[in-house]
């Protein structure tokens, strides 16, 4: 799946998954089509905090950051509340991902 390349991110913390792994999150600030203030990226924490474990099986296995895109919403090719996420190993490969989250 392609998706607009980030260009910075800002570091929100780190989780830990069921399975004990320790995953690295963020969210995206500026990207090659949009710019994000800081404060709006950190107001996507809490609900990376709860998406990020509870989505571990979908998650490549050698995941070290997730990096969201797009906050909460849904969209034509998935109909579920998620939040688009870009998941990167630890040789800066990526993959998007879907984090499907209970909408409030």
């Amino acid at each position: 799946m392609s998706f607009n390349r980030i260009l910075v991110k800002r570091l929100l913390g780190t989780v830990v998954t069921p399975s004990g792994r320790l995953i690295s999150i963020s969210a995206a600030t500026e990207t090659d089509d949009w710019r994000r203030p800081d404060w709006l990226a950190e107001k996507m924490k809490p609900d990376l905090e709860k998406a990020v474990p509870a989505n571990e099986h979908v998650l490549p296995p050698d995941t070290v950051e997730v990096c969201a895109r797009e906050g909460d919403h849904d969209s034509a090719s998935d109909k579920r509340s998620h939040i688009t996420a870009v998941a990167y190993n630890n040789k800066g490969e990526a993959r998007t991902v879907h984090l499907a989250t209970q909408r409030k």
